[in-house]
């Protein structure tokens, strides 16, 4: 199932400020509104920290915050600077594309070519980033409604199509992030810390802590694991709940997103 093509030129403006405002903005993000002025339909760029303009609904976020790794990264850390990056509402597929080096015309028999990229999808089937192995950022594909673009090849009846790698425990381990557990002893907070160290890459949040020996530490280590497990139910919940707005079809022009200059 093919996503929707939708080429709208206004939009592609806004996305183009919105990036830039990102980039200024790397501890936060930029946000598109789509409200009306004078009674025509007009897209608003805003950082987060402002109001939204009275009336507007929010079409799409736009994050470009740098990634955590800060050195040479691996898969890892791409996968999970891209799912912090990624707009309102979308979240990664968890499989990416593989795009390896053509055969060399002079190796011809050469069967086993290297990783060229990966290719970040989305779970509407859209081309959300792609990652050059021993490179230290991600290119972000911001193409339609900001939620990445179209890939001709990556995305076949709803699933990652040819060469794939499987980001799934990468993707759960990118959205832990740091707690604070308030006052506690030395040995709690040491806990605390080897337990979102442990999810950070796949722990599995319902495993019991390895026996420390020591009851603050062991303590510190399953109040963390019983958050995280709370944590992931509350954003299951909103995940279902929650309704990214689409720019209305007022004044859309329809065309062909592989063809669309990138912002």
């Amino acid at each position: 199932m093919k996503p929707t093509i939708v080429y709208d030129l206004p939009l592609h403006d806004a996305i183009c400020q919105a990036e830039g405002l990102a980039f200024a903005l790397p501890d936060s993000h930029a946000v598109i509104y789509q409200g009306k002025r004078d009674g025509r339909r007009t897209l608003f760029v805003r950082p987060a920290s402002e109001p939204a303009p009275e009336g507007a609904a929010m079409v799409t976020t736009v994050s470009r915050k740098p990634p955590a790794a800060g050195r040479v990264m691996n898969l890892r850390d791409a996968v999970e600077h891209m799912a912090k990056n990624l707009p309102a509402g979308v979240e990664l597929a968890e499989h990416a594309h593989i795009q390896h080096y053509p055969k060399k015309r002079f190796a011809p028999s050469w069967d086993q070519p290297g990783i060229f990229c990966y290719e970040f999808m989305s779970t509407e089937g859209l081309n959300v980033g792609t990652w050059m192995p021993h490179n230290d950022s991600v290119l972000f594909q911001t193409g339609f409604e900001g939620r990445g673009r179209i890939h001709a090849r990556a995305w076949v009846d709803g699933k990652v199509n040819g060469p794939r790698a499987d980001i799934s425990e990468f993707i759960v381990g990118a959205m832990v992030t740091d707690e604070n557990p308030g006052d506690c002893t030395e040995a709690y907070k040491d806990g605390w810390v080897r337990a979102e160290r442990s999810l950070r890459v796949g722990a599995d949040p319902d495993e019991a802590p390895p026996d420390y020996g020591n009851e603050d530490r062991w303590n510190g280590h399953n109040d963390r694991l019983a958050l995280e497990r709370t944590i992931r139910l509350g954003r299951a919940m909103n995940r279902t709940a929650s309704a990214v707005a689409r720019p209305s079809d007022e004044a859309v022009v329809q065309g062909n997103l592989s063809h669309r200059p990138r912002p």
